[in-house]
Parts: C-alpha cells; structure tokens; sequence
C-alpha cells in the first residue's frame, strides 16, 4: 500500500517496523497520511499541532479525541510509546517542545525527531545534549534525517514547566504610550520590533473604523495598537500559530486590552464581514521556503470581506511583487510610507 507523504515522513515510513503495535504520538505533522502508514503496522496515532491548518488536515483523518490543536498536549491523552517530532527550524521553539513533551512519556518511550537538512534538524543532537538526552541519528533519506532520543538516556527527567517560563517581554513607545509585548518561542519577532512592522504602525491611520482584523498577529503588537488607538473598536487577531494567539493573548492582558483571538489557516476562515479595515504584516515563510499564497489569497480577496469603505493596510519587503495585485484586487492603492526595505500599502475599493 502507498501513502501520500512528505519528505520528511518518507523517512519515517522507511522505518515503521520500529512503530509496530505503539501508541504513537504525531507533533506538527503537516497533515499527510502518515497517520495511515503507522496504521498499517498496528499502530494508535495521536496528532498535536499547533499549526492550525496542519490540525484541519489530521481532523480528516482522525478521531476528534485525536487531534489537538494548541500548545500543550491534552493531559487526558496520557502517556506514549513513541513521540514524533517534525522538527522547527527555531531552536527555542524545539527546545519549549522537547521539555514539554517528556512530560507525556513513560520512561521507555522514545521521542524521534525527523526533518530537513536545511530545515533546522542538524540541530536536534545539540539541543538534546542540552537537555540532557542522547541522540542517535537512525536514517538519512530525501534530504532529511532522523533522529531517536530515548528518555531512558535522561538522568533526571525534568519537571513540568509553566509555559510562562518560556515567555519573553519587551516595552515599545508608540505615540504617547508605552505598549508591553509577550512573546513565545516560535513567534514571528520573538525578541524584538522587526522592521516591517515598525514602520506599518509608524504611520498607522486614524480612520480604521471600529471592526477590523489583524492578519497574521504574531506577538499582538498590531492587535494592541488598534485596540488602545480606539477603545471602542471590535479588534479582531488572527493567526495559524497557537503560540502566536497565546502570545496575543497574553500582550493584551498586560495591557489591559481586548480583542477577539482565534486561528485561521488564510482568509478563508476569517468569519466577519463588513469590516472596517485588515491591517496586516503578512507571513511569506513557512519554515525556510517562501510561501506567498497566503498573502495573494488575502488580498483577491480582502474585498469580500470589507464594508465599501473598508480599506486594506499591509506592509510588505520591496521585492515582493504584490502592487500588481493590491491594483487589480482594488479600486486605489497608495504608498504610505516606505523605506529601502519596507513599503506600507494602503488599498480602498471606493
């Protein structure tokens, strides 16, 4: 029997015998059918995503009580045989996964890291080492490798930490305020103002009206702005990322703000109409590839979803060939700020 698979999960499927009859646990699979293959040699799959639109595919193909989307894995799930890993390219992010994932194993589970080369898996032994784990690099196949960590090879299996102990604050100075951002592994900016977004809330309208989404929120900086530059405006912070929504989360409540907070894979799941304004830095990497798809989605079709004088604020890197679709997707769209790097658009359809 054949499967649709990754790269990464091509490795895996070299060695399902080592999976046979576990109870196994899947950790941001990308939604491919490798859930099937581990069926095909008796085993029970588990999946835990953070990334939602990786979640929306394992829904198809699992149990509801299977899936889980967020960033902690369901308690009630208990403990595995094995834990697979599809390895971030963000070293924090997979060093936050590896502790937390100890914590649903038994002392003769094995937790397996598989990914690209140049996706950020040579890094697995190092960070392993760090946390005190052995690692033994099993297969090389597709540009991707795997790895075997045997909790077993832990001296002492470290204790549950609060992903509080994870976050990271910094202030910034936007007019007159001063705004406090959380942030988490895995964020978009995690440890400071990236550019882009520093000149997109340089200059950010005043006429935004009073419901508009923040696409792609990463850390909430954007969510912040537009919630404390009218306190009666219904904000609305969108993200594929569950540490991102929880990193939202949380810069809100440091600043006593609200918003509503949910996830979405593109604009297809934003689920209000009528807005006044998307305001957005959006996503064009996924892992180390470049990805515009997102972001060419949202603008075709932005305009749906906007009330006739809504209007559409994105910055974007100036090699980015997006005026050519900001000017068909909408009546008028203007520069509102740039830099040598950065462009600031801003679209209307009236």
């Amino acid at each position: 029997m054949s499967f649709s698979l990754v790269d990464a999960s091509q490795v895996l499927e070299r060695n399902l015998s080592v999976f046979q009859d576990l109870k196994c646990l899947l950790v941001n699979n990308p939604g491919d059918q490798l859930a099937s293959a581990l069926q095909s040699v008796g085993a029970t799959s588990y999946s835990f995503s953070y990334h939602f639109g990786f979640h929306q595919q394992h829904s198809q193909q699992l149990p509801a009580n299977q899936c889980h989307y967020g960033t902690e894995v369901p308690e009630q799930w208990g403990q595995f045989d094995a834990v697979i890993l599809y390895w971030p390219k963000e070293k924090p992010l997979a060093t936050l996964l590896l502790e937390q994932l100890l914590q649903c194993c038994h002392d003769s589970s094995v937790i397996y890291c598989v990914g690209g080369n140049k996706e950020g898996i040579k890094s697995a032994a190092s960070v392993a080492k760090k946390i005190g784990m052995r690692s033994n690099k099993l297969d090389a196949a597709r540009h991707c490798s795997l790895y075997a960590l045997p909790v077993a090879s832990l001296q002492h299996k470290p204790t549950s930490k609060p992903l509080t102990s994870y976050e990271k604050r910094f202030t910034i100075e936007w007019r007159d305020q001063t705004i406090e951002l959380v942030t988490l592994p895995g964020v978009f900016s995690a440890e400071h103002l990236d550019a882009g977004t520093e000149l997109l809330i340089a200059d950010l309208p005043d006429d935004l009206g009073t419901k508009t989404v923040d696409f792609g929120c990463g850390c909430g900086v954007v969510s912040a702005i537009l919630a404390s530059q009218n306190r009666q405006r219904q904000v609305y912070s969108v993200d594929v990322n569950a540490f991102a929504l929880l990193a939202t989360q949380r810069t809100l409540a440091a600043n006593q703000l609200t918003a509503t907070v949910y996830p979405v894979t593109g604009v297809e799941d934003i689920s209000q109409q009528q807005l006044s304004a998307i305001v957005t830095n959006p996503p064009f990497h996924q892992g180390v590839k470049t990805h515009y798809h997102v972001t060419e989605n949202l603008i075709a079709k932005a305009p749906r979803l906007l009330s006739a004088t809504g209007q559409l604020v994105l910055v974007a890197n100036r090699f980015l060939q997006y005026p050519d679709l900001l000017e068909k997707a909408f009546k008028t769209t203007s520069r509102r700020s740039e830099t040598s790097k950065f462009v600031v658009y801003q679209s209307r359809s009236c």
